[in-house]
């Protein structure tokens, strides 16, 4: 089990965690960006949104899609670009009183962070299928080989004549008794 196998395996299981990491690397985001009025860091939003992505479902991937666009909505520049009262504005958490083109920028936003979590979720749950189904194929491998010895060691002890032909008639396997049965001479066993 790879280390990647290993943190979407305790992503799944320990979803409150995540969730609260998530969460207050939300806030450590929105914080910087707060103190950073000139500079956007809204693309920071998507670490949360692909942090959690494996322990959410669709539902819960989008809120916080819809959460981390509003967050970078609200903080980014161009939302003080038009008023000198300070860098965050109280009036910018209304969206009534945005600046043009806000609710574009939010829709992309927000589009963008849910494609990506979305995107993420399944590649996760397809690699943990993956995984199950070779994990099962190595299981039915093995179960074949171990059934294969047991037939092959039945075979070789049953007092019984016993011969295993190939599609064309030829002798791949003969036990003992089917040997002096039938005067054939013990050749290596073929693999």
């Amino acid at each position: 089990m790879t280390r990647l196998d290993k943190l979407l395996a305790y992503t799944e299981s320990n979803r409150l965690m995540v969730c609260a990491i998530a969460v207050v690397l939300i806030g450590l985001i929105a914080w910087v960006d707060w103190l950073s009025p000139d500079t956007s860091v809204g693309f920071l939003y998507l670490l949360p949104v692909l942090l959690s992505a494996a322990a959410l479902n669709g539902a819960q991937i989008l809120v916080m899609a819809v959460l981390c666009g509003y967050l970078r909505e609200v903080l980014d520049p161009l939302q003080g670009a038009s008023d000198t009262v300070g860098p965050l504005l109280w009036h910018a958490f209304n969206p009534l009183q945005w600046v043009p083109g806000s609710y574009g920028r939010l829709s992309v936003s927000v589009a963008g962070f849910a494609m990506t979590g979305f995107f993420f979720a399944e590649l996760n749950r397809r690699r943990r299928l993956l995984s199950e189904h070779l994990t099962e194929r190595e299981e039915q491998i093995r179960f074949r080989q171990e059934t294969e010895l047991q037939v092959r060691m039945l075979i070789e002890t049953s007092p019984l004549a016993i011969l295993t032909l190939d599609g064309e008639g030829r002798v791949l396997l003969a036990n003992e008794s089917a040997r002096q049965l039938l005067g054939f001479e013990k050749q290596p066993d073929r693999k």
